[in-house]
């Protein structure tokens, strides 16, 4: 005790002194010295402590960098500075990681749920719809009046009215097989959206409505038949000024204001056709805008900016008789940018027992194979293909999209981990064989490469040695139903079960909206398709490398999966870039809204492929990336590949909601935002979206849910 200060003064002294406490800090050592030690996890736990450390924990420096160190994978964003990290919110910054962690562990976990649900009117019927790349718009094709169709595009991420239609094309016919994606056309960045659409050949036949038709291959049109392929472009300047948040949609500032903007829908181009148009993509390829379709087994690639066409044939590559090759047909194809080549799939619908084609074909450049209307188009070889044995008949065919960066993104994507693996492309099918219905699914994992040369690469076989392989493969094809008395357990992507999926702790059977596992991975034989062996060479910095997806080899696997349930269910899949969803509708309904018999979460847990030691970044940020969500994996249960049963597994809570029992108009799935968007046949005008990544939510002032929180996102507004 110090002297000459009474004891009981003392006392007093010490008693009201202030408390010094982890609060008492100052907020910016929270924000830049604490927080920065912390993982998602920690300062969500410290989010839940007490309203100081909830609002500091909302700061946009948190998320930002949280955004930029992470190695999980987000989804696309529009490739503008608009979204670069210094123009992001705190919000959206939140937002990207919370649903890229949370979709990732709900998808495969062992009871799939919604997390929100929404309905917004568009105020006319739908007969189709699609979702851009990362969920952010949304074009649906709508009927405005007696046989008047138009496009509505509608903002889904809408701060004020979470979902909203901001702009309107009226088309005439009904549009159909809508495609949208992210890409530069007359150098300005934008939305592209492709559809077909469809009218009578000759005037005396105007009177007919041809749009009431179903929009399959197998239809039976009384009058001849135009079709058309369109192309538009919305520039994403128009996109950025619709969705200004100062004018609340549906008020009489926000009319007045979009009365005053120009018409945002650019024509880039057109095709008429007295054929029919199979399949259609559309990408960037070396800064150039393309768009791509199928016609029979001929490829029509046209450059929207120059407006060049080159034409090809397919025949020539199958090693089969002529006769035989002019009975498959083109049903999906899928740019790949990097090595400027085609994936084409094609069936044989008229014998079953006939193989499954996946093929690569080089892209050639504007004008250097056209057809001069004088004989049919040139020919082409593939530069690769894989022969695929499926004894059934297969019903759909769909690719998922590549999931490379866009080659000019502007936007946060630029400033992550640029050289990271990006997910396999998929090959989805639904196939129908002694009266079951199963899933088939071709993974094919990327290959780091070195950038230079990489469109060079030349098959390690000839042709001729192609053509005696594949004469090897057909005399020891095995039917599907030998492969359980043959294969061993453990060979990778096998998961061997009965016909009948039972509990692992009952022993008892499982519903019967349960699927099990009864194919087998793709043989790693040798390849005749991968590029000339570069293990051997020099290693170049992975800044210098890209990735090319080969269709035969070690990086190709086979999943199958069999509905083990006693009902017949027709299948379909709505692919996306790293999830698919599949959904199943009563195969004898016809009608233009089948009601839903099930709704599957579609799970690829097979291992890849081991990285290339020659990069060993790839396998750190694999670990890395597992290390992130292994706290979110674990309180959602994930199912691993001992659970074949559970692989393809029921979405909770969806085939019990109201809407889906008037059945199903329109659909589709975007997977990196976890975004289910849908319209009934009961609500025809009504759009239902479900999320199935948990995410923030804040209110129209800025405020965050549940609790109140000062707009720290203010200097990013509008």
């Amino acid at each position: 005790m110090p002297r000459n200060i009474p004891f009981h003064d003392y006392i007093t002294q010490r008693t009201t002194r202030p408390k010094l406490s982890l609060l008492s800090l100052p907020n910016d050592l929270f924000v830049d010295l604490i927080f920065s030690e912390l993982s998602i996890q920690d300062i969500l736990y410290l989010r839940a402590t007490c309203k100081t450390l909830y609002a500091l924990t909302h700061q946009p420096a948190i998320w930002k960098r949280l955004l930029v160190n992470y190695h999980i994978p987000i989804h696309p964003l529009p490739p503008s500075e608009v979204y670069s990290l210094g123009s992001l919110s705190g919000f959206e910054a939140e937002r990207l990681l919370s649903r890229s962690i949370g979709i990732h562990a709900n998808w495969k976990s062992k009871t799939p749920r919604i997390f929100k649900a929404w309905r917004f009117p568009m105020w006319h019927p739908i007969s189709s719809m699609k979702i851009a790349p990362g969920g952010k718009y949304l074009f649906a094709s709508v009927c405005t009046n007696v046989n008047k169709y138009a496009l509505k595009l509608c903002m889904l991420d809408h701060r004020v009215k979470v979902a909203y239609p901001i702009a309107i094309l009226d088309v005439g016919p009904k549009p159909y097989n809508l495609d949208v994606k992210y890409m530069r056309c007359r150098g300005e960045l934008g939305l592209a959206v492709t559809y077909m659409t469809r009218s009578p050949r000759r005037r005396r036949d105007a009177d007919v409505n041809v749009s009431e038709y179903d929009d399959g291959p197998q239809v039976d049109f009384p009058v001849p038949i135009l079709y058309h392929l369109s192309t538009f472009h919305v520039p994403y300047s128009a996109l950025h000024v619709m969705q200004d948040p100062r004018f609340p949609p549906g008020s009489r500032e926000y009319w007045d204001h979009a009365n005053q903007l120009p018409l945002p829908f650019v024509s880039v181009g057109g095709v008429v056709s007295r054929s029919r148009f199979e399949c259609t993509d559309m990408d960037e390829i070396d800064g150039e805008p393309y768009l791509v379709y199928a016609q029979g087994n001929t490829i029509v690639v046209k450059n929207l900016h120059s407006q060049g066409i080159s034409h090809f044939n397919c025949y020539a590559l199958v090693p089969l008789e002529q006769s035989t090759a002019r009975s498959y047909a083109i049903r999906a194809i899928r740019i790949l940018p990097t090595q400027r080549e085609l994936l084409v799939v094609r069936t044989n619908d008229k014998n079953t027992r006939h193989p499954v084609f996946l093929e690569v074909y080089r892209i050639p450049c504007d004008g250097e194979m056209r057809d001069d209307g004088s004989g049919p188009p040139p020919e082409a070889k593939a530069r690769s293909w894989n022969s695929i044995y499926e004894h059934g008949r297969i019903l759909q065919v769909r690719i998922s999209a590549h999931g490379l960066p866009h080659p000019r993104d502007a936007s946060v994507h630029a400033t992550r981990k640029h050289h990271a693996e990006p997910p396999p492309v998929s090959v989805y099918m639904v196939v129908e064989a002694d009266n079951f219905w199963g899933t088939r699914q071709y993974r094919l994992w990327p290959e780091r490469v070195p950038t230079a040369g990489v469109r060079d690469l030349e098959p390690m076989l000839s042709f001729t040695e192609a053509v005696q392989l594949f004469e090897a493969e057909a005399e020891v094809t095995i039917p599907l139903t030998d492969l359980q008395n043959l294969l061993p357990d453990s060979q990778d992507g096998v998961n061997l079960e009965a016909d009948t999926v039972t509990s692992s702790e009952t022993g008892t059977p499982a519903p019967h909206d349960a699927m099990v596992v009864t194919g087998t991975p793709t043989p790693n034989t040798a390849s005749g398709t991968n590029g000339t062996p570069i293990r051997a060479s020099a290693p170049v910095p992975i800044s210098e490398t890209t990735f090319r997806f080969p269709v035969r080899g070690d990086n190709v696997s086979r999943i199958a999966y069999q509905l083990g349930a006693p009902e017949r269910i027709r299948l379909h899949f709505l692919p996306g870039v790293a999830r698919a969803l599949v959904y199943g509708t009563d195969p004898e309904d016809r009608t233009i809204a089948p009601s839903l018999k099930g709704f599957y979460a579609y799970t690829d847990h097979f291992r890849p492929p081991a990285p290339d030691a020659r990069w060993p970044e790839d396998g750190a940020w694999r670990a890395a990336a597992e290390a992130e969500c292994e706290w979110a994996d674990a309180a959602m249960a994930p199912r691993t590949q001992k659970d074949g049963a559970l692989a393809v597994l029921p979405i909770l809570g969806v085939r019990q909601m109201h809407p889906f029992h008037g059945g199903v108009l329109a659909m589709d799935w975007e997977d990196c935002a976890g975004k289910l968007c849908f319209t009934s046949g009961q609500e025809p005008g009504t759009v239902y979206m479900l999320e199935f990544a948990p995410g923030p939510t804040e209110e129209k002032d800025g405020h965050r849910v549940p609790l109140p929180v000062p707009d720290v996102d203010q200097e990013f507004r509008i």
